[in-house]
């Protein structure tokens, strides 16, 4: 396990200088390995959130979850425009694909290695979507000042959909895999990605959704999933390792759901993007506001250097119910008072609600927070910072 102090150092040096059955606590099972079995991607999501929550999203888009979750091998061509094939050892071939595509046609990568020395850009509603052992293989994005994205997807690209390939880097550190910026409806499946300091980023999306995916980060200041000043993004059944941040959750109304994070700094984190501190090619991450609103709910967080959930940065009325958690360094849930850990000041975290296991660590240092069950730290014998 890497060193606290070798991921804070790199962290600063990436990114920060610059209730139905929710409420029931008879449900809690006495053996923390049920709480990850507890639920079935069979048995859908929906049906296991709280009726606040399915308000507040897109009803369209809990259904195409529940579907992929109960069958992952849908045939997501149906409906669909012209299929076009890539061959296999294709080399900076996807662009020009892209370039040709109509609205809704289906780009495939046949089963094979593909290269591509620089970026790639979506700029209409397309699928681009792998044969099983495809692999597209990323050159000279190497992080700077700035960060250069290997796909980046733009206005005009609403609906576009992403799916089972496996996204890797030549270079010893890349930058962002995949950049969603600022359109609706993106749709990230059943891929694995691994080398990247930022794999999938999100920057003021919309009905994001990204789900069944397999992230090994490439350094330990590196982060999984980043989501900033979004709204009704949803991530669910994903797999994240080794990075700073396995999923940095931001903006409003969204669901993070049996998701597992694990070797860690921190497994999943409520904060705000430090505005300005981020610039992806040529967009600057300015985050307006905290996290907010977030349904946080049968995720597992283990081995995690640091605590496996952690709100902070002003992050307020978001729930974390039944999350499991186990081996994390410092604590299974914390919910921060003001604090510079990060290098700079983030106010506490307030009005939040956690519903814990009782074999879950959780502190509270925030302000008017609901905690529900768990272990709880004294702040007294253990201070805030």
């Amino acid at each position: 396990m890497k060193a606290l102090s070798l991921f804070a150092l790199i962290s600063l040096v990436l990114v920060f200088t610059n209730c139905n059955r929710d409420q029931d606590l008879t449900l809690v099972p006495d053996d923390p390995s049920q709480a990850a079995q507890a639920w079935t991607p069979s048995e859908g999501m929906s049906p296991f959130l709280s009726a606040e929550t399915r308000a507040q999203m897109p009803a369209e888009d809990l259904e195409f979850v529940d579907r992929i979750l109960k069958n992952p091998s849908e045939d997501m061509l149906r409906s669909r425009g012209a299929e076009v094939h890539i061959p296999a050892g294709s080399v900076n071939a996807l662009q020009a694909a892209i370039d040709a595509a109509n609205p809704g046609d289906v780009i495939v990568l046949d089963a094979g290695d593909h290269s591509e020395s620089g970026s790639i850009k979506i700029n209409k509603p397309v699928t681009l979507m792998g044969e099983t052992g495809t692999k597209l293989i990323f050159s000279n994005l190497l992080p700077g000042a700035t960060f250069t994205s290997a796909i980046q997807v733009v206005a005009g690209a609403e609906q576009t959909v992403i799916r089972n390939i496996h996204f890797t880097s030549t270079d010893p550190i890349s930058g962002v895999c995949i950049f969603a910026d600022a359109l609706s409806q993106v749709k990230i499946l059943r891929n694995i990605f691994e080398n990247f300091v930022f794999t999938i980023v999100g920057y003021q999306a919309q009905r994001f959704i990204i789900s069944q995916n397999k992230i090994t980060v490439g350094t330990g200041g590196a982060h999984g999933i980043m989501l900033s000043d979004g709204d009704q993004n949803i991530a669910v059944l994903n797999e994240i390792s080794n990075g700073m941040f396995g999923i940095f959750a931001g903006g409003t109304n969204g669901i993070s759901f049996s998701n597992t994070t694990n070797n860690n700094l921190y497994g999943q984190v409520l904060c705000k993007v430090p505005p300005g501190q981020i610039i992806i090619d040529g967009t600057s991450l300015d985050t307006q506001g905290p996290t907010v609103n977030w349904s946080v709910k049968y995720n597992e967080a283990h081995n995690n250097l640091a605590a496996g959930y952690l709100v902070v940065d002003g992050s307020h009325n978001n729930f974390l119910i039944f999350n499991n958690g186990f081996g994390n360094g410092t604590y299974d849930i914390e919910l921060t008072s003001d604090t510079e850990r990060f290098g700079f000041l983030a106010p506490a975290s307030h009005n939040n609600r956690v519903v814990a296991y009782r074999w879950l660590t959780v502190k509270d240092c925030g302000d008017h927070n609901i905690v529900n069950g768990g272990k709880r730290v004294s702040i007294i014998l253990d201070p805030c910072n």
